[in-house]
């Protein structure tokens, strides 16, 4: 394969699997694809025994059960597969995790909120999407004594070393963990389902139509609750809860009451017309899509973003948590200060400062709703002078205080 088309294969099989993708040459990171990108990468912990073990495919399992998959391409390169998202999510494993990770404390919510929205694979789903990997990109089918399941080295709570080929594992205690994976994978689903029920709803409040457009193209495997015995209606009645869920999250996000009901019942009426399950589906997304739309034009005014707009969107996202200075985005995207802000305030009718605020403020809202941190911890995250300097814009913008924002929502 030409490796100019390696970043285009990476970014496929994730959008295909919802795993995170890396291409490694020996211990050199060739490209890297994910959903929920995690800094610091927990493959990390992981990389020396997926890249030196010898087999030419297959899943390394982790103490909190969580896979990473591998398969062995030719010229020294390695394509790793993982992590799937850890069945029990029990604070103290997930603590252990970012520890060893060294995760700043006022990151870990967020961080161990994107390790719970992870793919949940089963192992036996991880290891034949390996062997379908390998066979598609050897051209050649792995024979079962070249596919190994494997346990690390770094075992996060014993350090312990245990490796085994899966073709050995016993078939009692292989039916036995099936059979309790089978449970775990159950509530796992449901839970699943509903972090990322949030995670779309936070989306739309706050007109992300960015990060909900990246969501919905590659979401992870999650099944909602049985309303109904056809298939069908049960897609239907999904779609039906969809359109209710997004207007009322849409409505918080300032776009009226009017507006949102009303796109909701021609959303319901559309759904009741399709009997194709491809059609609903597509249909759902366009409709979180666009009230996602309607709440970013509500929140700034226009219809269109523009480069310059859409330029200093992405810059403030990539520094939400470090303190902005105007002069280093304008340096950054080749614009003069009073161009870029001139420009800013026109397109949008709020100020480019008014901007960098309303986003902090948004971003501490997730942190208040999905996370234990004080106000303190929040207001030191997002490069707040003070926890006061927090307090006071936070309820200029939102017109309530911050604890009575988390009141509101927990």
């Amino acid at each position: 394969m030409n490796p100019e088309n390696y970043p285009a294969m990476c970014e496929a099989l994730t959008n295909a699997t919802s795993l995170c993708i890396r291409l490694y040459e020996g211990r050199e990171q060739l490209c890297s694809n994910c959903i929920f990108p995690l800094e610091p990468d927990p493959v990390i912990l992981y990389i020396d025994e997926l890249i030196s073990l010898p087999n030419t495919a297959g899943v390394l399992v982790t103490d909190l059960y969580q896979f990473y998959g591998y398969v062995s391409l030719n010229n020294n390169l390695r394509l790793i597969a993982g992590p799937s998202s850890i069945p029990t999510k029990e604070p103290k494993q997930l603590d252990s995790l970012m520890a060893l990770l060294n995760v700043p404390q006022a990151s870990r919510p967020e961080y161990a909120h994107k390790l719970c929205c992870a793919p949940d694979f089963s192992l036996e789903r991880m290891i034949w999407a390996m062997r379908f990997l390998t066979t598609v990109l050897t051209q050649q089918p792995v024979p079962p004594e070249d596919f190994c399941v494997s346990t690390p080295v770094r075992d996060i709570h014993h350090h312990i070393h245990r490796e085994e080929s899966f073709q050995g594992v016993p078939m009692e205690d292989t039916a036995a963990a099936l059979e309790n994976m089978q449970d775990i994978e159950h509530e796992q689903n449901i839970q699943n389902a509903f972090e990322l029920e949030k995670l779309m709803v936070f989306y739309v409040t706050h007109g992300e139509v960015e990060h909900l457009g990246r969501l919905l193209t590659s979401m992870p495997r999650a099944r909602a609750g049985e309303m109904a015995r056809d298939s069908l209606r049960q897609l239907k009645n999904m779609g039906i809860c969809s359109a209710a869920v997004a207007s009322r999250a849409a409505i918080e996000g300032g776009l009226s009451n009017q507006t949102a009901f009303g796109l909701s019942d021609i959303y319901i009426q559309k759904i009741e017309l399709l009997n194709s399950p491809t059609a609903i589906h597509m249909l759902i997304n366009e409709l979180f899509m666009d009230f996602a739309r309607r709440v970013q034009q509500t929140k700034y005014g226009i219809k269109n973003a523009s480069p310059l707009f859409l330029k200093c969107a992405q810059y403030v996202s990539a520094h939400l948590f470090q303190h902005i200075r105007i002069d280093d985005m304008a340096t950054e995207l080749n614009y003069s200060r009073p161009y870029l802000c001139g420009q800013f305030s026109r397109q949008t009718g709020i100020t480019l400062t008014n901007y960098i605020l309303t986003e902090k403020v948004n971003e501490g809202k997730y942190l208040l709703q999905f996370s234990e941190l004080s106000l303190s911890e929040i207001a030191l995250r997002l490069s707040f002078s003070s926890q006061s300097h927090f307090q006071s814009v936070f309820k200029k913008i939102t017109g309530i205080t911050p604890m009575e924002y988390r009141r509101s929502v927990k």
